[in-house]
This record gives structure tokens, sequence and C-alpha cells, in this order.
């Protein structure tokens, strides 16, 4: 289940914020992924102010449940149509702990990661409109220790 109030201990909530690049407060952090020098994921490079439910300044409440529309692949993918594409997309992940994502967001995430999807070839089941035997090209970074919100400067 991803973004939504968890229904049983131990299920994964996930949420997505894609970092559109036409934004400027995104740049630095989407070339910090391309290059490879992104150095940790902490809670020193990562703040969240928990009272303006904002991570690095990002606020959180523009992260979706899903990243299954095509926001960060935009007229890329059609309908019905195979396709091999360089996406180049970076999303920035947010894992909550057991309460869920929906209440409380800003102090309910335990995990902070970045996910950078590089090529989707997409492929289609026997000539339907199904989805079948696709791939994803991506690197994912994950913070290393549970989000420890006692380190947070408050401003």
């Amino acid at each position: 289940m991803t973004g939504g109030k968890i229904d049983c201990y131990g299920t994964p909530a996930l949420t997505f914020l894609w970092l559109d690049p036409s934004k400027s407060g995104y740049k630095t952090l989407i070339d910090e992924v391309k290059n490879g020098t992104l150095s940790k994921i902490d809670e020193t490079t990562f703040p969240i102010d928990v009272e303006a439910k904002t991570c690095r300044g990002f606020s959180i409440a523009g992260a979706k449940a899903s990243p299954n529309t095509d926001v960060w692949a935009p007229d890329i993918f059609k309908v019905g149509e195979e396709k091999i594409a360089n996406v180049d997309a970076v999303l920035l992940v947010f894992y909550y702990n057991v309460k869920g994502s929906v209440d409380n967001v800003a102090d309910n995430i335990k995990r902070i990661g970045v996910l950078h999807i590089k090529t989707v070839d997409f492929k289609l089941y026997n000539n339907t409109n199904a989805p079948s035997s696709s791939s994803i090209e991506f690197d994912m970074y994950w913070q290393k220790h549970d989000y420890d919100y006692s380190k947070v400067q408050v401003q």
C-alpha cells in the first residue's frame, strides 16, 4: 500500500515527489543525483520542517501515493504503443513509519530515498493494451538509518 493509512502492521507506506527540472529549487538535488555526487541522505542534508511540512525546503504535501502518472515522463509514452525511452526523471521517496502517511506527514517519515529513473522499455502483451515484460533502469539511494527528528534544528 502506498500513501494511505496502514491496515496491517509491516505494510510499507511510500509517497513520491517528482522533482520537476524546470523548477530551480529542485535543480541542485537533481544535478547531485545525475552526477553521482549525492554524498548522503540524513537529517543535515534533508532537514524536515514539521510545521511547514517540508523536506530540504520541498513541500511534502506535493508527494503522491504512486508514481503511475506521466507527470515525470511528459509526452513520452502513448497508450497502446511500445517504446524504449530515456526518461531521466528524479523522484524523492518517503518511507513512513507504522502510522502511515496521511496524518502528520512531516513527523511520520522513517527514511528518505531518491529514485533516478533512467530508461523505460515499455512492452505490450500479445499486441493488446496490457503491459508485459516491461523494464526500467534506475538508481536508488536510501537513507542509511531511520530519520532522527531530535537532530533537526528548530528555526
